[in-house]
């Protein structure tokens, strides 16, 4: 099988690529060539932006896939642009959506009254959905979840997986939908699990954490885990359509991850305990009455 990649060689996208290479597929990478990924010998690689339509139609008239696998749609004009080119040059189209389309993510985005009155945030006003959460579990009313963040990312005025899904659908090609987890595992660049080992030697002590985050569950998976998932939706033809979950079968909670961390990486706090405070009473560095303590060695 012919499988064309957008992107192909970061974090996620790289395992993707040697998964599939390894398996004997042909494999061409059409990145913008500002990482140098070791990846297998057979894979061949077309330089250019995404973003730049006309380079991408030529790059999938010269191989004619018969998979399109887009690892980094973030707004919904490149989803829209992607399967406008793929039409009549690909039999199906795998896209990476996220977890935060969900309406349950609501609750993990601070709100401000005039986003909210204009539309682009949605109240978090409404019982937590049941757990764990089908493809079919309610997504956001709103719109753009990281406009007016603090952040480098260049796309985050107009990131939002759900348009990127609609655009997707809309599309003439078939495609699948995938909406993954915390990705988390070397090479992550948004320190999923290692920002745990930051805060601990922040700390110097006892790290305390708030109860909401200490109970928090979200759906996590290991990134070779998560690349695999991927391949599979890539090279199974019953996938065409379809939307789908990806992550690990259970979560046991924030607090449970940074001891698993500590422990897993023998951290010299090893000795020191992770506790959980009662709401509004998290100090970072000391214990309280109000804490409850947990995992000391």
């Amino acid at each position: 099988m012919t499988l064309f990649l957008v992107g192909g060689t970061g974090f996620i996208g790289r395992h993707v690529t040697k998964r599939l290479a390894m398996a004997g597929h042909t494999v061409i990478v059409f990145h913008r060539g500002e990482t140098t990924p070791d990846l297998p010998p057979t894979v061949d690689i077309v330089r250019g932006n995404r973003d730049d339509t006309d380079a991408l139609r030529t790059a999938l008239d010269a191989v004619a896939p018969d998979v399109v696998v887009d690892v980094i749609p973030y707004i919904e004009a490149q989803a829209a642009a992607l399967m406008d080119v793929c039409h009549g040059r690909t039999d199906r189209v795998v896209v990476l959506s996220s977890g935060d389309v969900y309406r349950q993510y609501d609750g993990l985005r601070p709100e401000r009254s005039e986003e909210v009155i204009s539309g682009l945030r949605g109240s978090s006003d409404h019982p937590p959905d049941p757990v764990p959460m089908t493809e079919d579990a309610p997504l956001r009313t709103s719109r753009y979840p990281y406009r007016g963040a603090e952040t480098d990312f260049a796309y985050a005025h107009d990131y939002d997986k759900i348009l990127v899904e609609e655009a997707m659908r809309a599309g003439a090609v078939p495609a699948t939908i995938l909406r993954l987890p915390k990705v988390y595992g070397p090479g992550d660049g948004q320190r999923h699990v290692g920002e745990a080992l930051v805060r601990l030697r922040e700390a110097g002590g006892d790290l305390v954490l708030g109860e909401q985050e200490a109970r928090w569950r979200w759906s996590r998976g290991y990134v070779e885990n998560v690349a695999a998932a991927i391949a599979n939706a890539a090279l199974s033809e019953a996938a065409a359509g379809r939307t789908y979950n990806v992550g690990e079968p259970f979560d046991r909670g924030t607090a449970a991850l940074r001891l698993a961390v500590r422990d897993g990486n023998r951290h010299p706090s090893a000795s020191h305990r992770i506790g959980i405070c009662r709401a509004g009473r998290a100090r970072r560095g000391a214990a309280t009455d109000d804490c409850v303590g947990g995992g000391s060695a």
